[in-house]
């Protein structure tokens, strides 16, 4: 696949600038579903870039064993388990984020 070029006035007519007036709750919330025993620095990662690019909320749904290691790396993200303790066996969650990011064991993303 070839690299797409994208100008400066491409890029300003997608940026939403944010309002000095704006709470965490306006920004967006998005869900990021994945992980497995010795995998979740990639929902880490994922998780900090969420934020850093404007999302005002970030929740994780990851199995038991990533809890620990993404609340220390990340503490401002809501972290929330699955029953199985190493990898993900049933995605439920108690809530409607604005976006999704799931990465399946394959790798493939949705």
């Amino acid at each position: 696949m070839d690299p797409i070029l994208i100008s400066s006035e491409e890029i300003i007519t997608r940026y939403k600038p944010i309002s000095i007036n704006t709470h965490k709750g306006l920004q967006g919330h998005a869900l990021i579903i994945g992980g497995s025993y010795g995998k979740i620095g990639a929902i880490s990662l994922a998780s900090r870039a969420a934020l850093k690019t404007g999302c005002g909320l970030v929740s994780v749904f990851i199995p038991r064993c990533g809890y620990v290691p993404l609340q220390s790396a990340n503490p401002e993200v809501m972290v929330l388990t699955d029953e199985n303790e190493n990898c993900i066996s049933n995605i439920d969650f108690p809530f409607s984020p604005n976006a999704i990011w799931y990465r399946t064991r394959n790798g493939s993303r949705l």
